[in-house]
């Protein structure tokens, strides 16, 4: 079902305008889906995609670091460490959309790249240094006791997925392993069969879904004639 209805090309403009706007509202709208999907097991996170590009520019400044802490992490404050399933970082660096997943339950830092793949780890290792900084002082935030150093020293491996056929899709293909790996974080990412089909549906789940704070400047875009073209099926 899922794969046999396409959007036309009419509605293209749509997903595309959209798709960075998704990456930023998607933090909100997951967590309290998470917290519904998950309720009464650890939590789980994702950061504003702004607190991961302005830790980059903080170059391992403690002080720094923790006044983004302050303003970017206040979900975090609200439980302790041991209620923290995985911490998703997403993070846009010269125009491309990744992400680092810091798993609490496995004790691991998860690097997600659309384009480095099976060398993320190792190819972003100087920025994921700083982000695990981050990380430990957020999670020091919400345990004092909690040692700086402990997520610095957390083993890292790369999601093993396929690689991006385009030079745009990669904030699609992050959103969507952030989702798949909410529930468990995977070794292997399913491919992506379809990229168009997958737009469309995180069109309709996300950026309509109830808990998106702008879900009516999404549907004043989507007119009558757009949704027309946009559930007709693919020849």
């Amino acid at each position: 079902m899922m794969g046999s209805v396409r959007p036309s090309v009419y509605v293209v403009w749509l997903l595309v305008v959209w798709g960075r706007f998704l990456a930023r509202v998607a933090a909100k709208i997951y967590e309290k889906v998470w917290e519904m999907q998950f309720v009464g097991k650890s939590r789980r996170f994702m950061l504003d995609p702004a607190f991961g590009m302005m830790v980059l520019h903080c170059n391992g400044h403690l002080l720094a670091i923790q006044k983004l802490v302050k303003s970017y992490c206040k979900q975090l404050r609200e439980t302790v460490p041991n209620k923290v399933n995985v911490v998703f970082v997403p993070v846009v660096l010269d125009g491309h959309w990744w992400c680092v997943a810091f798993s609490m339950n496995r004790e691991e830092i998860v690097v997600i790249d659309s384009i480095e793949t099976k060398k993320a780890a190792e190819s972003r290792s100087v920025e994921v240094s700083q982000l695990a900084i981050a990380m430990d002082v957020a999670f020091q935030s919400m345990d004092p006791s909690w040692p700086i150093g402990t997520i610095t020293n957390w083993p890292r491996t790369s999601l093993e997925m396929a690689q991006q056929g385009d030079i745009h899709s990669c904030g699609v293909h992050m959103i969507i392993a952030i989702k798949r790996n909410a529930s468990k974080i995977l070794k292997q990412m399913p491919p992506v069969e379809d990229l168009m089909v997958e737009r469309s549906w995180l069109l309709a789940e996300d950026l309509l879904s109830e808990f998106n704070e702008a879900r009516q400047d999404v549907l004043e875009l989507i007119t009558p004639r757009v949704l027309y073209f946009f559930l007709l099926p693919a020849y």
